[in-house]
């Protein structure tokens, strides 16, 4: 009788064990034929490779967009301006990207010989000062040069609200400032400075604005308006953008355009000389030029449209209200280097 229980307790233990198997089975036979799948959902043929500065608040949307709307995965690599495109120079002849998105226009200018020219179908709606004379970048974002200022250490009476006010001894170590050898946005501000001076070089301006700083520069732009928010420096130079978002958090700080002018140099894109997905590369440069594409940078990101069909970010005027200066975006790529070094001969000399 003990034995026939055992017996029992044996089969009712075993009786499942082929079904187990058989569903192990199936399982095993499902899993091989999505690893089958897989290669077909992502083409090595609609496959693009970006270099970007972007932040990834800014660039991360708009690459989703377009790979849901063309079908078309985007590689994406960041890193420093400068960096990515000594990266793109040291890699020319076999081309490790196809599209450098981000960076200022004077930096793509500097590296134009890397890029191959594209006229987009888009730039009807684009002012010619927004994209390269032979196509060999394109705008993607305007980017007015203003002055931030914390409204509690600053009365309407006494507003820096000019470049020459910057030159003033009152403002004397109170101004927010990076190196523009660190900085591309305060290498436009001080080109911008230069242009907006009475003096024929500008360099009279500049000078006089150098021994203003009192020796203190920041170490990156991002700490501009975060300094001048908590009272650490009253003005501030920035970029409108990064302005707006300060003020959009709440900050008792405000911003102004200098009377001289300002201006509205933009961030571009490129497409790599000889690179590997050249179609694609164009369709990119033509999305990032999109009216859609155009219209999610005012009112998601408060970035001001270089389209003339797109209004700007909610709260700031549009850019024929605002006074613009000449700048002329070869001549400071070109001179970029002789800049740098009589700034830094001047910067030397100031702190003697």
């Amino acid at each position: 009788m003990e034995e026939k229980l055992r017996l029992d307790r044996k089969i009712k233990r075993w009786w499942f064990l082929p079904i187990l198997l058989l569903m192990i089975a199936v399982w095993l036979e499902a899993c091989n034929n999505l690893k089958e799948e897989e290669p077909t959902t992502i083409s090595a043929e609609k496959f693009l490779t970006v270099y970007t500065p972007h932040k990834k608040e800014i660039y991360a949307p708009i690459i989703k967009e377009f790979e849901e709307r063309t079908g078309i995965w985007v590689n994406v690599e960041t890193g420093g301006t400068s960096q990515l495109l000594e990266r793109i120079k040291s890699e020319a002849g076999v081309p490790g990207c196809d599209v450098m998105f981000g960076g200022g226009v004077e930096s793509l200018e500097a590296y134009k010989e890397y890029f191959q020219s594209y006229k987009s179908p888009q730039t009807e709606q684009v002012p010619a000062n927004f994209y390269a004379k032979d196509y060999c970048w394109s705008g993607f974002s305007a980017l007015p040069i203003v002055f931030i200022y914390n409204k509690k250490l600053v009365s309407d009476l006494n507003l820096p609200d000019s470049w020459k006010s910057l030159t003033d001894p009152c403002w004397k170590g109170r101004i927010a400032y990076v190196s523009p050898e660190i900085s591309g946005s305060c290498y436009t501000a001080l080109v911008t400075m230069m242009s907006a001076s009475e003096d024929a070089e500008g360099w009279q301006m500049v000078e006089e604005f150098i021994q203003n700083l009192d020796g203190q520069l920041l170490e990156s732009s991002e700490e501009i308006c975060q300094s001048v928010a908590k009272g650490i420096y009253i003005v501030g130079i920035t970029l409108e953008e990064s302005a707006k978002k300060q003020v959009n958090l709440g900050e008792d700080v405000a911003f102004l355009y200098p009377e001289e002018g300002t201006s509205f140099v933009p961030d571009g894109s490129a497409i790599i000389k000889n690179c590997p997905h050249e179609e694609y590369a164009r369709l990119f440069i033509d999305f990032t030029l999109s009216k859609a594409a155009q219209e999610y940078l005012t009112t998601e990101l408060n970035r001001r449209s270089i389209r003339t069909d797109v209004k700007p970010p909610e709260g700031l005027p549009l850019l024929g209200e605002i006074k613009q200066i000449n700048y002329d975006i070869s001549w400071a790529a070109k001179n970029n280097g002789e800049i740098i070094r009589h700034w830094k001969e001047l910067a030397k000399g100031s702190e003697k």
